[in-house]
């Protein structure tokens, strides 16, 4: 079984994110903080890290660039509320440079079970609609 870590201060996106991972079988660590994100990092192995990027220091970029240092076979997926076009041009390639794929914030619970699907090379027989669930 696929293992994920979900890391966002915001235990709404927590949620939602865990409800289309559970749809997918995978199983599923949450943390709300960066801190606790490495902590995991260092002692269990994850075939995925579903990140946002703004959060409170360590942020979800410190994340990355700890993971590009320690584990960069490590795979993640960044979904964020803040547009890219907010970064400076520096600050994008970084963010793009460190990540396998990114979600824009807000995001089709399908969009984020394609991603994942993807980067986890998972074979999907369900496609997510809204809050449910339908057969391909």
């Amino acid at each position: 079984m696929k293992k994920v870590l979900v890391l966002d201060d915001c235990p709404n996106m927590r949620h939602i994110i865990g409800v289309v991972l559970e749809c997918l079988g995978v199983e599923i660590d949450f943390v709300a903080t960066g801190k606790d994100a490495i902590a995991r990092l260092q002692t269990q192995t994850y075939d995925l890290l579903v990140t946002d990027i703004y959060m409170a220091e360590p942020n979800g970029l410190s994340v990355l660039r700890w993971i590009h240092q320690y584990n960069p076979l490590q795979k993640s997926l960044v979904v964020t509320g803040w547009g890219l076009e907010e970064e400076s041009s520096k600050d994008q390639q970084e963010i793009l440079g460190l990540c396998d794929g990114l979600l824009q914030k807000p995001f089709e619970m399908d969009d984020l079970s394609t991603a994942v699907v993807g980067l986890l090379g998972l074979e999907r027989k369900e496609k997510l609609v809204g809050n449910g669930i339908q057969n391909r």
